[in-house]
């Protein structure tokens, strides 16, 4: 399945390695080493959803909240895969 998370980004949520709010990790020091290397436009938005996508690791954010995302994938508010 599809999530929606941002205007035009759409992730496969069996590419999901974790959902995180940005504003709680950097709330200590080790977890501030990771964030520094976002952009300062990304530091704005609310969530970071981290992938795996054909191996590779990225980040995507989201101005959603956790919460938000959370109810999209348990409600289905989801677009089936088009293969």
């Amino acid at each position: 399945m599809l999530l929606h998370i941002e205007n035009d980004k759409i992730i496969s949520t069996n590419d999901i390695i974790g959902i995180f709010d940005l504003s709680k990790l950097n709330e200590n020091k080790e977890n501030r080493n990771f964030t520094f290397k976002f952009s300062d436009e990304n530091k704005k938005k609310r969530t970071v959803i981290i992938v795996n996508e054909k191996g590779k690791i990225k980040e995507y954010f989201s101005d959603f909240s956790i919460s938000t995302l959370e109810k999209r994938i348990n409600k289905n508010y989801m677009f089936e895969s088009i293969n």
